[in-house]
């Protein structure tokens, strides 16, 4: 989805789930570079001496159906494509299994409040993960590689 100004300038998508009054929207805005030095600033910007960019928002409900993203599709279209597999099948053996590990033992959701004290409870989880793990693939090796070392 893209969105140009009057001018033939490239805008950017600010936000695809805008609410006005209840209506759900995208937002375009133009580039500030673009807005300062345009020739038909006059004719686009509401105010002659404004200095926020132009910006348009279309409704959900006013675009045509082909023109709204189905984000299934296009995650799926993501994760099968060459390079998609690619990167999630590393993901899938790196990124996923510490999750499911922490929801086996019961750790499915943060019971503190504030940014500092969860994170505190995630890296406590994260220590707990970690020694489970150290425990169940090499902790009798582990044992026996520090005495011999000492």
């Amino acid at each position: 989805m893209s969105c140009t100004c009057p001018a033939g300038k490239p805008m950017w998508l600010s936000s695809d789930r805008a609410d006005f009054n209840g209506q759900k929207a995208y937002v375009f805005e133009g580039y500030v570079k673009n807005c300062r030095e345009c020739p038909v600033k006059a004719k686009c910007l509401r105010r002659e001496n404004q200095k926020s960019p132009r910006s348009v928002h279309f409704f959900y409900s006013q675009m045509p159906e082909r023109n709204k993203p189905d984000v299934l599709q296009i995650m799926k279209d993501k994760i099968d494509s060459a390079e998609g597999k690619r990167i999630y099948s590393k993901r899938l053996g790196t990124a996923e299994p510490p999750f499911g590990h922490m929801q086996e033992m019961g750790m499915t959701e943060f019971t503190l409040r504030g940014r500092e004290k969860v994170n505190g409870q995630w890296r406590l989880m994260c220590c707990l993960h970690n020694l489970k793990k150290i425990h169940s693939f090499g902790g009798e090796s582990l044992a026996r590689r520090m005495e011999k070392a000492v």
